[in-house]
Formats: C-alpha cells, sequence, structure tokens
C-alpha cells in the first residue's frame, strides 16, 4: 500500500484493518469438506466394479483399502489427509500375512503406487486441493538378478525323473512352451 501515515499508531491500525483471515476457499473451489475416508473408499469402489478390473487388481484395492481404514479409520475427513499423514501411513507399513519380517521395497512401491492413483481420484472429485501421496518418492528397489536356463539344464529338467514317476508329457509340453515362448505358467494354460 503506498499510503503514508503521520503517526505509526495509525500505520498500525491500517496494517490491522488490512490483515484479515484468508476466506475459506474449500466450498468456492467445490470441496467436499463432509466426505470421509469410508465413504470416500466406498465410493470409489463402486467404480472399480467394471467387468475390466482382473482379479489381482481387486485384491490389491481390497489390500490398500484395508490398510487405510485401518491407518485413517473410516471416520476421518478425506481432506485432513495431508502430506505428512500419508508419508507417516507408508513409514508404518508392514506385512498383512501373518510372516515374520519387514515389508518389502517391492510392496511399499505398489502400495504407494495405488495410494497416488485413489487420492488422485479424490483430488479430481473435488474433495481434497493435492494428493497427499502424489510429492512421496517411492522406496529405492534393489536390482533383481536374471537366472537363465541354458539349454542343457532345460533337457536335464525335461527328462528329471524322480524314482518311479515321470515328468508327463503334458508337463513337459508346459515346461517347452514356457522355456521357448518366455511365457508364465498363467499365460500358457
Amino acid at each position: 500500500f503506498q499510503e503514508s501515515f503521520i503517526h505509526k499508531l495509525d500505520a498500525d491500525r491500517f496494517a490491522a484493518e488490512k490483515r484479515v483471515e484468508p476466506p475459506d476457499i474449500s466450498e468456492a473451489a467445490g470441496i467436499d469438506c463432509g466426505m470421509t475416508m469410508g465413504r470416500f473408499l466406498r465410493e470409489w469402489s463402486k467404480t472399480r466394479n467394471t467387468g475390466d478390473i482382473q482379479p489381482g487388481t481387486r485384491e490389491l484395492d481390497e489390500n490398500l483399502i484395508t490398510r487405510l481404514v485401518g491407518y485413517f479409520g473410516k471416520d476421518l475427513p478425506i481432506r485432513e489427509v495431508d502430506p505428512m499423514r500419508a508419508m507417516q501411513f507408508m513409514a508404518g507399513l508392514s506385512r498383512m500375512d501373518g510372516r515374520e519380517g519387514p515389508l518389502s521395497a517391492w510392496s511399499r512401491s505398489r502400495i504407494l503406487r495405488n495410494a497416488k492413483t485413489l487420492f488422485g481420484v479424490a483430488v479430481a472429485w473435488g474433495l481434497t486441493p493435492e494428493n497427499p501421496f502424489g510429492k512421496i518418492k517411492r522406496p529405492k528397489l534393489p536390482e533383481s538378478h536374471w537366472h537363465y536356463v541354458t539349454p542343457d539344464d532345460f533337457h536335464g529338467l525335461l527328462n528329471a525323473s524322480s524314482g518311479k514317476h515321470k515328468v508327463s508329457l503334458r508337463r513337459r509340453v508346459l515346461y517347452a512352451l514356457a522355456y521357448c515362448c518366455g511365457l508364465r505358467f498363467g499365460e500358457i494354460v
């Protein structure tokens, strides 16, 4: 403001009048402040009930929903999930299968990717102004070393038998297809 004042008190009063709380932009931005985590996850799940979603993807969705509800609760307003809480959620991930040991970096990365996608929908629906998982970097993933089966090893597998049990012709054909075409078992059957 380009206004001069004779007394400091006048300048302070003027500054106080101009210093007002910023308006709540959530209503103007179309953000639904009442949507809870549980309701959002139910609504989001309805959009995922199409025929083109694979069973493995459905399992990942259910896993993420279980983790989010377990950590945040179903009654937390979706807008209260901020980047700090998102990082705390990621830091607190643990195994759900009952086995010992930490969650692998690959699993953490997959959960983060799914959470980013899920909260991207919340942003698109106008439920939260930003994706709280959007700026979290994925964990460093270990390099996987491939084991290549040589032709001699492969023929040894085909001709292997355990005592009186021979490898069936069906199995030999499956192994040959997998080896020669680079297919996984699920792609062959």
